[in-house]
């Protein structure tokens, strides 16, 4: 059913070791037969494992702990974590040896460890809309294109698929292999089940266009290690043709959604300049309100300071402060259901009605400038001096 490699461990004892390493080396000039045996081997040691299963599922569990911890230190330790990123160089040898069956072998073992990391993204995404505030600083970085991160990636695909021509499993680069394709993954599940928006479809978008790019990398440089068909105008050159551009496909069409879109771009900034409105004077150092002379219509000026600090007069507007938002609830609890998001320096109109939750957190309701009504946690708020 499946292509599975004719090569086994006991058919290349008899090939010394320093002969399979110099006909790596020279794999063009070899004749079939010995061609079609190091094809089998690769073939064999790249396709995907249960400890591939495995530590994908444990990368994918450290990917969502960085993000809903907003810990660059988990990030890391979970690119470590993933295991040897093999089975997408086993898609690329899929597209060089032109054969069909074992290129859907290949695809569907690295799509099964792919759905381990988004199912992950999308419980830690969970987790944060039922949980307070996090900071989300470091699931904004990774949920748009960058060339720094691109560049990596693609220097990783390139060592790992190097190493794993000479007979090594290339862990090293696989992390960073890990890095571009599994955390972009769990940032697109993250945002999925968290309500954040733009998070789902900008770290899809990056996935795919990194998988991709990762596929056609390690399919070049196997090629130019000479594997690839043996015949020019054979049933291989044109399988490997069609598995080729299905794979290009899905990149051009990843890059075009980002393009046409504005998505997963780095212009995606929110709120850089906060545009606060004149009679919006926050001062950092907030000082008691000065009590405002109540205007009675007797002329009796008896300037008796009747500060009655129990209800202090409510501002008309506020302004959110937290690097990473706040969220609008429809009840003042956090279990609540979220009706939208507010960047950091967005302002909103108080309603003046406040509520205590059980933990003795004070709850404001306010409306956008969109028309939507609800909760926020008063602590995310400045609310401005009355003159």
């Amino acid at each position: 059913m499946d292509w599975q490699p004719h090569w086994t461990p006991d058919e290349g004892e008899g090939v010394p070791s320093a002969r399979r390493r110099r006909a790596r080396r020279i794999l063009i000039s070899l004749d079939a037969d010995e061609r079609e045996r190091l094809l089998d081997e690769l073939a064999h040691r790249t396709s995907p494992t249960f400890d591939f299963f495995l530590f994908s599922l444990l990368s994918g569990l450290g990917f969502g702990l960085g993000i809903y911890f907003n810990s660059p230190a988990l990030l890391l330790l979970a690119a470590l974590l993933a295991p040897p990123m093999l089975p997408l160089l086993a898609v690329g040898l899929g597209i060089v040896s032109g054969v069909g069956r074992f290129f859907q072998h290949s695809l569907g073992g690295f799509g099964i460890g792919c759905a381990f990391v988004l199912i992950c993204g999308i419980l830690a995404g969970w987790i944060n809309s039922m949980t307070d505030p996090v900071a989300l600083e470091q699931v904004r970085i990774h949920a748009s294109f960058s060339w720094e991160a691109s560049l990596v990636f693609a220097i990783g695909v390139l060592w790992m698929t190097q190493q794993a021509i000479k007979g090594g499993n290339g862990a090293l680069p696989s992390a960073a292999v890990a890095y571009g394709l599994y955390l972009p993954l769990a940032v697109a599940g993250f945002g999925l089940a968290g309500g954040v928006t733009n998070l789902f479809p900008d770290g899809l978008i990056i996935f795919l266009a990194h998988f991709s790019l990762g596929v056609v990398l390690s399919a070049l440089l196997l090629a130019l290690y000479g594997y690839r068909p043996l015949t020019l105008f054979g049933y291989s050159i044109g399988g490997a043709l069609a598995l080729l551009g299905v794979v290009l496909f899905i990149g051009l069409s990843a890059t075009s959604v980002a393009y046409v879109g504005r998505i997963a771009l780095p212009t995606y900034t929110p709120t850089l300049t906060p545009t606060i409105t004149p009679t919006l004077t926050p001062s950092l150092t907030p000082k008691p309100p000065t009590p405002t002379p109540t205007l009675t219509l007797t002329l009796t000026r008896t300037p008796t300071l009747t500060l009655t600090p129990t209800q202090t007069p409510t501002p008309l507007v506020a302004v959110v402060k937290y690097t990473d938002g706040a969220k609008l609830r429809a009840q003042p609890i956090y279990n609540s259901e979220i009706i939208t998001l507010l960047g950091d320096g967005a302002t909103v109109a108080l309603l003046g009605e406040q509520e205590v939750d059980t933990e003795q957190r004070v709850w404001l309701k306010v409306r956008t400038r969109d028309g939507f009504v609800g909760w926020i946690w008063q602590a995310l708020l400045i609310l401005p001096i009355v003159q």
